[in-house]
């Protein structure tokens, strides 16, 4: 009896750690490119581009995309729908803009709910760019193994594909 009352606290304390204690999750990764700076920060600033390089575009080539303000400058909004689960459905908008930085407040709105900081970093010059795409939110211990694997495999595709698109 013991044993199992000792089995069954470890199990207790377990799942406090992974679902319950909220936990800062961060995914960061770059990549240079070789072209101007000012096609470099288009292609990632205006929606219109970004959908062109986005993982989650590949990942569901038939979801549904509105981009609402004026693309590119704060305000800016894409609203997407998708019937995949890997894409979900949400929305990301344009809240801080410099030539050094591009802020966005993410918001998936199905099949989970999550509200999370996006940004993008600018360095380097003309014909050497380096892009530094980043992620910022908060989940649990599970959710941020999840999200932290998974969310920079995407980063790292969208980043290359970000590079040939625009070094064409």
């Amino acid at each position: 009896m013991k044993k199992v009352l000792v089995v069954l606290v470890v199990f207790v304390i377990l799942a406090v750690v992974f679902f319950a204690i909220p936990m800062k999750m961060e995914v960061d990764r770059a990549i240079t490119i070789q072209a101007d700076r000012a096609t470099v920060y288009s292609n990632v600033s205006k929606f219109e581009n970004f959908v062109k390089w986005s993982p989650w575009s590949a990942m569901d080539p038939t979801q549904k995309t509105v981009i609402t303000g004026e693309d590119g400058q704060v305000g800016a909004k894409m609203e997407w729908t998708s019937e995949s689960d890997e894409v979900g459905s949400g929305y990301q908008e344009i809240t801080k803009a410099s030539d050094e930085r591009i802020d966005m407040h993410l918001e998936f709105t199905a099949p989970w709910q999550s509200q999370s900081l996006v940004y993008y970093e600018f360095s380097g010059s003309d014909g050497d760019v380096t892009v530094n795409w980043g992620y910022e939110g908060e989940g649990n211990l599970l959710t941020k193994l999840m999200v932290e694997g998974m969310l920079g495999k995407n980063y790292e595709q969208g980043l290359e594909a970000l590079k040939k698109m625009t070094e064409k």
